[in-house]
């Protein structure tokens, strides 16, 4: 079986030194461990927050060096629409993601700023609330200096949802409050997903997805990418492979054999799973669903089958 991988998320770029190239680098995931794949598609997040420095400042500093990289590795491509997906075959390709909304700033100019720079996709929240949502770290009073918020998302996070939508952007749940998610459900007219989130039933951490939240999830026709974080995947930490199979059994248990993927983490959390050590292990969760007797249709679908469908109805 040719193994294609869509991975969606990973904290590379933003870890990286100045003598350091996304091509070899000494992480989770480089390009040198995506050669061993038919395909493999990897969404580059981006990092942002709002501390010391200006998070747009910021992003656009990072936003320089994706390209400068690209530059670097020229065999690598940049998905920028669906039909790129369509037409994606043997190789290594990259989305190009922002991790925090406070990217966009508090004008909704920076949503399309942004996705005229080749972004694809926002987590609208990290761990602190901005101008868009809370998130399930840490709630607000006042968010964005509206007098009637409640919770969730502001009327702007309502605006740069609907801006999202407009131009065929990939709007991503994980990170945000419960009730920012239930925000976005009602206010998408597009799929969404949760780019790096996992079953809150099996592991009761709040960046992880409740049975209902995943059932609207299967209902809006999104996915999600399960998270390789220990402390995510199972209580107590200590995790292997087993865990990560267990969340994708589960989510497919509630009826999510379309919707569910791949989102690791790689290079954004400080431990791995028993027997993963990066882009190169990836395979080895192929290898158990397949010793576990599930079809190879099904295996590629969670593999990368999933996150290309939704992808590929979302972007313009």
């Amino acid at each position: 079986m040719d193994i294609c991988i869509f991975d969606t998320h990973c904290d590379t770029l933003t870890t990286l030194k100045k003598d350091e190239s996304l091509f070899d680098a000494d992480r989770n995931f480089n390009f040198r461990q995506t050669e061993r794949y038919k395909r493999y598609i990897q969404v580059t997040a981006l990092w942002t927050d709002c501390g010391r420095e200006d998070p747009v400042a910021k992003t656009n500093r990072y936003l320089d060096k994706f390209y400068a990289e690209l530059a670097l590795n020229p065999h690598v491509s940049l998905i920028l629409s669906a039909s790129d997906i369509e037409k994606a075959s043997n190789g290594t390709y990259v989305l190009l993601a922002i991790e925090g909304g406070e990217a966009v700033g508090r004008d909704i100019n920076g949503v399309s700023s942004l996705h005229e720079r080749g972004v694809r996709l926002i987590t609208l929240t990290w761990n602190t609330p901005y101008a868009i949502s809370d998130t399930n770290a840490s709630g607000a009073v006042n968010l964005n200096g509206e007098d009637d918020y409640s919770g969730g998302l502001t009327h702007f996070g309502r605006d740069v949802v609907r801006e999202m939508n407009r131009l065929g952007m990939m709007i991503d749940v994980s990170h945000i409050s419960d009730k920012g998610f239930y925000d976005v459900a009602e206010t998408s007219d597009a799929p969404f997903i949760a780019s790096h989130s996992n079953s809150r039933s099996l592991c009761g951490h709040p960046r992880n997805l409740t049975d209902d939240m995943f059932r609207i999830l299967i209902d809006k026709g999104g996915v999600t990418g399960i998270n390789f974080c220990p402390g995510f995947l199972k209580e107590g930490g200590g995790a292997g492979i087993d865990d990560i199979i267990r969340h994708i059994e589960h989510f497919m248990s509630l009826g999510g054999t379309d919707n569910v993927g791949l989102g690791s983490d790689f290079d954004g959390i400080d431990t791995l799973p028993r027997g993963i050590t990066g882009a190169a292990d990836m395979y080895k969760i192929a290898d158990e669903l397949l010793r576990l007797n599930y079809s190879e249709s099904l295996v590629e679908a969670v593999m990368h089958g999933n996150m290309e469908r939704v992808f590929k109805k979302v972007l313009e």
